[in-house]
């Protein structure tokens, strides 16, 4: 079964967690968070990105179980793209470092797998690694490399955006990619597949410092978000309590669906617009916005509007 002691950076390489949803699709040129931490682009042409569910007992070898694998259906013209961010471009610097993952391929192709260290924004140029290539066919199979990563001698850290990257590429186009297992370890061999975080519940909550949502869902459609107070008869100001601090602030809220504040008394003012307010990391505070019609100085419940697609998102990704 899929354990976990911390030697894994890649988080969420089981593909557990979907905070965003769990199907995507991209027009020639989208970029968008699937799985989280896993980052796609539609290359050249559209993509889908969706979740795929194991039968249980058929996961990719005989003594593993999971329940989601991530697929990438990429259209005419397109290639496979997925990226995942490593925070901090010391991971591993100087080291060896194996990569290992499942995939299999709805027609036989051959995948990238590019691993680069960015320097961020004034830093040093960026330094690809290694792009070695796995004949893919279609039927799972476990596949590896080794990188020997450089030191960081001569090297200047930008600001932010300093990261060790890792990206799986194609250059067909029009193919399907099934990947499962994803792991990057120190050392020169593939150990069994590990989370990053010790427990499914862990592995959540790093997510979560890398975007922070709650969502309703069909079971939840009345899901509450917070209270606010009024500022106006159109703004309301509410802290919005994560479970996990964020790795850095937010600068930007995502939010979608109806959602609604209310007294309770049966009053019911549409939100029109949410954004960050004064924020820390631990309890980021927003402000929304509605029409008209609210009471200065007085308290709302904002909750889903019997919607099953209603969301309040803080991202802070790298």
């Amino acid at each position: 079964n899929v354990t976990g002691n911390g030697a894994n950076a890649i988080i969420n390489g089981a593909f557990d967690i979907w905070q965003r949803g769990t199907s995507f699709s991209l027009s020639s040129g989208g970029v968008a968070y699937t799985a989280d931490r896993f980052l796609a682009y539609a290359d050249g042409g559209s993509a889908v990105y969706s979740q795929q569910t194991f039968t249980p007992g058929a996961a990719p070898v005989s003594g593993y179980e999971s329940a989601f694998f991530l697929r990438e259906v990429a259209g005419a013209g397109a290639r496979i793209y997925i990226e995942h961010k490593i925070e901090d471009v010391r991971t591993f610097a100087g080291q060896t470092a194996t990569l290992s993952f499942w995939a299999k391929a709805g027609a036989a192709f051959t995948l990238k797998a590019g691993l680069t260290q960015a320097f961020g924004s004034g830093g040093s140029t960026w330094v690809t690694i290694a792009e070695p290539t796995f004949s893919l066919t279609t039927s799972w199979a476990r596949y590896s490399y080794t990188y020997t990563i450089p030191s960081l001698s001569g090297k200047n850290l930008g600001a932010n955006g300093h990261n060790l990257d890792l990206i799986f590429s194609s250059t067909a186009t029009a193919q399907t990619l099934d990947i499962w297992g994803i792991q990057l370890e120190a050392g020169s061999s593939a150990t069994p597949f590990k989370r990053n975080a010790p427990s499914l519940q862990a592995e959540k909550a790093t997510c979560q410092g890398f975007n922070y949502r709650v969502s309703a869902d069909a079971s939840t459609p009345y899901t509450y978000f917070g209270h606010a107070t009024a500022g106006s008869s159109t703004t309301l100001r509410m802290p919005f309590y994560t479970k996990t601090s964020l790795r850095t602030f937010a600068s930007a809220v995502e939010w979608g669906g109806s959602i609604i504040a209310t007294t309770g008394n049966g009053s019911i003012y549409a939100i029109t617009n949410v954004a960050i307010d004064a924020y820390s990391k631990e309890v980021p505070a927003l402000v929304l916005t509605v029409a008209s019609g609210l009471t200065t100085n007085t308290t709302y419940i904002i909750r889903a509007d019997n919607s099953a697609t209603a969301y309040i998102g803080l991202p802070a990704e790298l």
